[in-house]
């Protein structure tokens, strides 16, 4: 792999899509399990507080590195519905698929994070 092929992978918006990604699940997972952790929070709210936080800064920094797009009610209202919508699409390929659990869990995060990617790039952040 040439030098040229990684500065266009550092480029590319499925690149940048991913790292937000996994920076979004970071925060997530960091402010449940500290909620969890010092305030003794329940489960649940923990983890809605996490998911709230992460999808604000996830939305924003896919608006903002990402597609270059601005920021919107609408586009905020539809990237919430690919977030459900994905969630439930790996709860149901998960169910299906009968191989190891951590083989699953690869293959679904992978399925999921390029059509969530095709599903923000065309609808939710399209350029009118």
């Amino acid at each position: 792999m040439g030098i040229k092929t990684i500065q266009n992978l550092l480029k590319s918006k499925f690149f940048k899509f991913l790292i937000v990604g996994s920076f979004a699940t970071a925060l997530h997972i960091a402010i449940a399990t500290s909620l969890i952790y010092f305030q003794k929070t329940n489960l649940l709210p923990a983890n809605a507080t996490g998911f709230v936080v992460s999808y604000c800064f996830a939305y924003f920094m896919h608006s903002k590195f990402v597609f270059h797009s601005p920021i919107s009610a609408t586009r905020a209202v539809k990237y919430l519905i690919i977030q459900i919508l994905s969630l439930l699409l790996s709860i149901k390929i998960s169910s299906l698929l009968e191989i190891n659990v951590y083989i699953k869990t690869i293959i679904i995060a992978l399925f999921i994070a390029t059509i969530s990617f095709t599903v923000n790039q065309f609808w939710a952040f399209k350029r009118t």
